[in-house]
């Protein structure tokens, strides 16, 4: 995590993952550093509880702002394809909408993705921060009336947020390396850890004109996880020639011979 000083403290967030691996000789005591590799990698997250098909409902009651007199009640249910995506897909879904227990007009429905991103620190200090990465509105629709069943579609493009992570890093710092901007260009992956995590939410809700209680809306937990496209042909490590690598589990210590691949296959 980095801190943007400038612009009252702005937090720009990435998760990156690296490995580094060094050669080290020993010389009667002494322990020189030979030669030194550090690689980026990715870290693909299991769906948190996955699901296909579901269904999510909220209903509130509205309350005009001048009198607070109540309009009655609004219903919405979305129905998700499923709660994991790689960030090169669209997120699709239909709601249906029941607003015949309410006098007032919907203005328009919105559909958010919402990141949240949670930090420990030392000394017991915890870092914090929700926000909307991406948002599409669509229409509204009339007061004492209701779909005829989930016959209305939203939608989101993750590849719409993608361009913001590309400028995030100001003209006087050092220009993006070709390792750095390929992990630039891609959606921030979601983690769940014990020192840092970060989380998505698909939140679905629609909006009234004059309305003293923004109504609650529904919401679902998603998985991002980087795509094949992202991941093959950019870390592959290609060994010296005469090198004959073996590659250790580093869970079980089991090894194995590296599977070599010809500068004509990459």
């Amino acid at each position: 995590m980095k801190r943007n000083v400038s612009g009252r403290g702005k937090l720009i967030l990435h998760t990156r993952y690296k490995l580094v691996a060094s050669l080290n000789r020993t010389f009667q005591g002494e322990i020189t550093e030979i030669v030194r590799q550090s690689r980026r990698f990715f870290v693909a997250k299991k769906p948190y509880n996955p699901r296909q098909n579901f269904i999510e409902q909220a209903q509130a009651e509205i309350f005009f702002t001048c009198n607070f007199c109540s309009q009655g009640y609004s219903m919405m249910q979305a129905k998700f394809e499923r709660n994991y995506y790689l960030p090169d897909e669209e997120l699709k879904l239909f709601i249906k909408i029941n607003n015949q227990r309410c006098k007032d007009d919907i203005s328009f429905t919105t559909i958010k993705l919402i990141r949240n991103v949670k930090a420990n620190g030392q000394g017991g200090r915890v870092f914090t921060e929700n926000s909307m990465v991406v948002q599409r509105i669509y229409e509204g629709f009339p007061g004492r009336s209701s779909t005829k069943g989930f016959e209305r579609s939203m939608s989101l493009f993750f590849d719409d947020v993608n361009a913001k992570f590309l400028h995030q890093r100001k003209k006087k710092q050092k220009e993006w390396r070709q390792e750095d901007l390929k992990f630039a260009e891609a959606f921030q992956p979601s983690t769940i850890g014990h020192i840092y995590s970060c989380l998505y939410t698909v939140v679905v809700n629609r909006g009234f004109k004059g309305c003293f209680n923004y109504p609650t809306g529904l919401s679902s937990l998603i998985t991002i996880n980087p795509s094949e496209q992202q991941v093959n042909g950019f870390e592959y490590v290609v060994p010296p020639v005469g090198w004959d690598p073996m590659v250790v589990d580093c869970r079980s210590g089991v090894s194995h011979q590296y599977p070599i691949q010809k500068a004509s296959d990459l």
